[in-house]
């Protein structure tokens, strides 16, 4: 079978690009269109693109597979378009939150407190008052680190408009086998076919399925919510203060009569380690809830998109094989 090659003299006049052989590439020259298939009564059109190319860039070569009939370009056709495969579903491995990734930055002057207090409680009490106001934040701080997660991280599992995006992948997939077919039938004068809504790729996100994570505030505020809540059920405020240091000193008092009393009295202090105790103990329960709703949420997108890619590839086979028939 004779195929079309551009050279590395090409110099990007763009010649070649007025017939219906050549296409540009993104560095400015040309290139023969994926599949193109020069028929026997094309060659001497071609032979004569060739001679007016003025850099000498385009060669016809005969690619030692033989001549192929419209049934053999069919069936190849339909074996390439039924070799696409679904996208796979993820794991929580494949969408792990990080905790490493994420900074919790509390905006907050700690006080190491080195006031006497009469007792444990005193300045256990005082240094949770301290403490409280960051732990009635915990759900803002999570919040907040979520909303990057999902725009960062899950991006590509509930957006189709970015290149790396997995539906933006497959769908540039499919696209480049139905344009070779599309080249090789038109290079065997198919006329029978729409070809410019057979290359269209019409699959949809289901607007349902990315509605939670595409509007990454709402699902952020909901699993921010259960970290509140699984904080306050095992790591409530009282276990993470005792990170802190609440530690008992002795004090001696001279008396009217020169002697000396024995007092006891409290002070804290170690409101960093409480912090960073918060934090581990935040981000923790941020993976967890991650792990438990990430993967769910985006194997939903992902199965809808492969159901729409199942009914497309599936209408297009059905089209080339009723052409095979009438063949």
């Amino acid at each position: 079978m004779l195929i079309l090659n551009v050279n590395e003299k090409c110099n990007g006049c763009g010649g070649c690009l007025e017939t219906d052989y050549f296409e540009e590439t993104s560095e400015g020259f040309a290139k023969a269109k994926e599949g193109i298939i020069i028929s026997k009564n094309d060659t001497s059109l071609v032979h004569e693109i060739i001679e007016n190319c003025p850099c000498d860039a385009i060669d016809l070569i005969e690619d030692g597979k033989g001549e192929k009939d419209l049934k053999h370009i069919l069936e190849e056709a339909v074996n390439k378009l039924k070799s696409v495969e679904n996208i796979p579903e993820v794991n929580e491995d494949d969408i792990e939150f990080n905790p490493n990734c994420f900074l919790i930055s509390i905006d907050h002057d700690f006080i190491e407190d080195y006031n006497e207090y009469h007792s444990y409680d005193s300045a256990f009490s005082h240094m949770r008052s301290e403490f409280y106001p960051i732990w009635n934040m915990r759900e803002t701080y999570a919040y907040d680190a979520f909303q990057l997660y999902i725009k960062r991280d899950l991006r590509r599992y509930w957006s189709d408009t970015e290149e790396n995006s997995v539906y933006y992948i497959k769908k540039k997939e499919l696209a480049d086998i139905l344009n070779t077919i599309k080249n090789q039938l038109t290079s065997l004068g198919v006329k029978s076919i729409d070809f410019e809504k057979f290359t269209a790729i019409d699959i949809k996100l289901d607007e349902y399925a990315i509605m939670s994570l595409c509007d990454s505030e709402q699902a952020a505020k909901s699993w921010a919510g259960q970290v509140a809540e699984k904080m306050d059920k095992y790591g409530g405020i009282n276990s993470i203060l005792h990170a802190g240091k609440v530690e008992r000193c002795t004090s001696y008092k001279d008396t009217l009569f020169g002697n000396t009393k024995e007092v006891t009295r409290w002070m804290y202090d170690g409101c960093w380690d409480v912090r960073d105790k918060f934090i581990d103990t935040l981000l923790h329960d941020m993976q967890f809830v991650a792990k438990l709703k990430a993967d769910k949420k985006v194997n939903a997108i992902i199965n809808s998109f492969n159901k729409e890619l199942d009914k497309f590839v599936d209408e297009h086979v059905q089209q080339l094989e009723q052409l095979y028939a009438k063949a």
